[in-house]
């Protein structure tokens, strides 16, 4: 797994017109929400594993600039650092579109929990209305199902999940 520091606006701006000349998808520009410091991270299915999800890119930022997204990706779920949505956050989309019953499977979050310094709440999108994560990698330990946002994971997985599993239920 690669992490790869943020560009400026002036390389995002390359990167996309040479996408644009090549064929590829244009990449859309997500906001940095207040706080600080915001991830991006992009994960796809892998073909014929059910929901086993592999990472292909991870990029952060902080201050006001913005991160290159896929147009082809969609927003599954956003990490925080604190509870109630706030602090340094992660975004997770999906290059395999929105959850489907079969869902995407993170059975390592070692980079996300990095990024936001210990994931406390997290947001879904994308119906991806069903979550189960774990306290320990590839889905392993204890583990919680749920249904909504969680303002507060927990106290026995806060700064403490490690794996999640996501899809439409």
């Amino acid at each position: 797994m690669v992490v790869r520091h943020a560009m400026s606006g002036l390389a995002v701006m390359v990167l996309v017109t040479l996408a644009v000349l090549v064929g590829a998808p244009a990449a859309e520009a997500t906001p940095v929400p207040s706080g600080g410091k915001h991830c991006v991270t992009i994960i796809e299915k892998v073909p014929g594993q059910g929901s086993k999800s592999r990472v292909v890119s991870n990029d952060c930022t902080t201050g006001s600039t913005s991160l290159a997204v896929p147009a082809d990706s969609v927003p599954l779920i956003t990490f925080w650092q604190n509870d109630n949505y706030s602090g340094w956050s992660n975004t997770v989309y999906g290059k395999s579109g929105p959850c489907d019953s079969e869902g995407y499977g993170m059975s390592d979050l070692s980079v996300v929990q990095i990024n936001v310094d210990g994931i406390s709440s997290y947001t879904y999108d994308s119906n991806c209305d069903e979550q189960r994560y774990y306290d320990g990698l590839y889905y392993g330990g204890d583990w919680r199902t749920n249904f909504l946002d969680q303002p507060y994971v927990g106290d026995l997985w806060n700064d403490n999940l490690w794996s999640m599993q996501v899809w439409n239920g």
